[in-house]
């Protein structure tokens, strides 16, 4: 367990980076056997231009959506940090009343 929230060990860091490498190399390899499987027949090579008209439009696509998925969570975690700013306001309020009312009561218990 980290020490420190948002602080990776180098541990940490190799195990999500080995992983990384591991989903690199099964994607090279899936990508490969659709290659192999589309191009199996020696007809199928006169589409090969359609093929990669087809991969170059999937990948914008797919970098749309991830750009969008990760604008999404970029904008909940803004609104995240707003609220435990907000919340972290209301703490201090809460704080400073209750020291000025223990104040109060010190100051009145005091008198009589």
């Amino acid at each position: 367990m980290d020490l420190l929230v948002g602080v990776t060990s180098p541990t940490t860091q190799n195990a999500e980076s080995n992983q990384l490498d591991d989903m690199r190399r099964e994607a090279e390899t899936n990508a490969l056997r659709i290659i192999q499987a589309k191009l199996e027949k020696p007809e199928n090579l006169e589409k090969l231009d359609q093929l990669r008209t087809a991969a170059a439009q999937r990948k914008r696509v797919l970098d749309e959506q991830l750009r969008t998925a990760v604008q999404s969570q970029l904008e909940s975690i803004k609104t995240g940090i707003a609220q435990l700013q907000i919340s972290l306001d209301n703490m201090k309020t809460v704080k400073r009343t209750m020291r000025e009312t223990d104040e109060k009561i010190t100051k009145n218990c005091s008198i009589t």
